[in-house]
């Protein structure tokens, strides 16, 4: 399925750990939806100006082959219907160059986009690694002081098992 503006426009993504801030991301796909628009307008633009330039072309060369053929031998008239197909024939490769120039550069940033979405979406992960990874350290952390509290809890409860020994042979 080719991706269209309106995809990224609607393109919700969904919210782990830290992660990026939404607005930066939300103001991105803006920025490549419009750019997607004003490619799109500029492609169906030269389309609609090739089109033209190809009718009138054909319209010209309908008007040439209906010429009566007493005109046509003044010394002009085949001149001139030669001079109008070649200045068509011209514009329309002009034409097809400019879609095509127009449809590389589209596509250059549709790539460009996908790489960075890419690279946001490498550094999304990369960060939620390291979260982990700090969640993880910080799980230990707290297990080592819970385990040096029961500890030191242990020590506190035998020191006072001790010391009520002691208070019981003095009121013996």
């Amino acid at each position: 399925m080719a991706l269209t503006i309106d995809d990224i426009l609607d393109k919700e993504f969904g919210l782990k750990g830290g992660g990026y801030d939404r607005d930066d991301v939300d103001q991105f796909l803006d920025e490549i939806c419009d750019e997607m628009t004003n490619l799109h307008n500029s492609i169906n633009e030269l389309q609609q100006k090739l089109a033209n330039t190809e009718a009138a072309l054909q319209q010209a060369q309908e008007e040439a082959a209906a010429a009566p053929a007493q005109e046509q031998t003044a010394p002009e008239q085949p001149n001139l219907g030669a001079t109008l197909e070649s200045m068509f024939r011209r514009a329309g490769m002009v034409a097809d160059d400019t879609v095509k120039e127009a449809e590389e550069k589209a596509t250059g940033i549709v790539k460009e986009a996908e790489e960075k979405a890419s690279q946001i979406l490498d550094e999304a992960i990369e960060e939620r690694e390291t979260i982990r990874k700090s969640l993880g350290d910080l799980k230990a952390s707290a297990a080592a002081y819970r385990q040096s509290y029961l500890e030191m809890l242990e020590k506190h409860r035998q020191a006072l098992e001790e010391t009520n020994g002691i208070f019981a042979e003095e009121e013996a």
